[in-house]
């Protein structure tokens, strides 16, 4: 994937949130979960520079921001999704994990992953 070399080798706190306002317009979940990641240990790092002003411009991607940082709501790779209400918990790595196990579509929005994940829990 082109969002994992994105996250490993270019996303930093001086890039974070330009790309993350790239990741929310173009549906790349795990470039966005790692920006927003990068935000809750090094704010001050991400806020400070010229970029920020972009984010500051989306109420809602802020509002998403906001509930990143103050909810522990991931689950990481030893995870396993037995459950509608875990597939909530769940990063975005580890949901792409599960629907490739199942054989399904792993592209979209992280909500777009969550869903697909939950319908296949269901018809199980």
């Amino acid at each position: 994937f082109v969002e994992s070399t994105l996250v490993d080798n270019f996303l930093c706190a001086r890039n974070a949130a330009e790309l993350l306002v790239f990741a929310d317009s173009h549906s790349c979940a795990l470039l966005k979960e790692k920006a927003m990641d990068l935000f809750c240990t090094d704010p001050d790092g991400v806020k400070g520079v010229e970029e920020w002003k972009m984010v500051r411009k989306s109420i809602e991607l802020l509002e998403e921001l906001l509930d990143y940082a103050t909810q522990k709501r991931r689950l990481h790779n030893s995870e396993f999704a037995d459950s509608a209400e875990t597939v909530d918990h769940l990063d975005v790595t580890t949901l792409r994990e599960q629907l490739d196990g199942a054989n399904l579509d792993v592209d979209g929005s992280r909500e777009m992953l969550v869903d697909r994940l939950k319908k296949h829990i269901a018809e199980r």
